[in-house]
């Protein structure tokens, strides 16, 4: 179940996914076959490992109150087919994921995502936290600073109607346009 108590149906996981390729792979992954060491949590996180192609089982985690996704499998996806295919398993029903506790792989990124709310959140002012870094739900960080410096930046190599084929720096900025 989710953070509101709520177990997902086939149709709002299948919705995750990214294409239509990941929404084929992913339900061939929703059954037990693959799944080895599958749990959840009261909080609604879902872990297991997934028989793949290579060397060892991927290990994939769900937490659906993001939602947001954590595989080992190399795929670019987001969710990967692990990941659709971990949540099918969970909404076909209770018996499929048994309650259980997280192993270590699956609490330590759990435990990232519940970090402090200053780390991933803008601070109560509506600026960048103190240090300029928030984290996304994934775990990618994001520099705040690039955002608000890149938005503060000379409008360089701009074009517009009738400004030729060549971009032209604005005057007094130190941008060069190529020769």
């Amino acid at each position: 179940m989710n953070q509101q108590g709520v177990r997902w149906t086939a149709e709002q996981v299948l919705a995750l996914a990214p294409d239509a390729a990941s929404r084929t792979a992913g339900s061939g992954l929703g059954t037990p076959g693959p799944w080895s060491e599958t749990g959840g949590s009261g909080a609604g996180a879902v872990w297991g490992l997934c028989r793949g192609s290579g060397g060892g089982p991927y290990r994939t985690v769900v937490d659906p109150s993001g939602p947001a996704y954590r595989c080992s499998c190399p795929s670019r996806r987001v969710p990967c087919k692990h990941a659709l295919g971990l949540l099918l398993l969970w909404a076909g029903g209770e018996g499929a994921v048994p309650d259980a506790e997280a192993p270590g792989w699956a609490e330590e990124w759990l435990a990232g995502r519940r970090a402090p709310a200053r780390r991933r959140e803008p601070a109560a002012h509506g600026g960048p936290p103190e240090n300029g870094v928030t984290e996304s739900g994934d775990g990618e960080v994001l520099a705040a600073a690039l955002l608000s410096a890149t938005a503060s930046a000379p409008a360089c190599g701009a074009r517009g109607p009738g400004t030729g084929s060549r971009p032209r720096p604005v005057r007094g900025s130190a941008c060069r346009s190529a020769p």
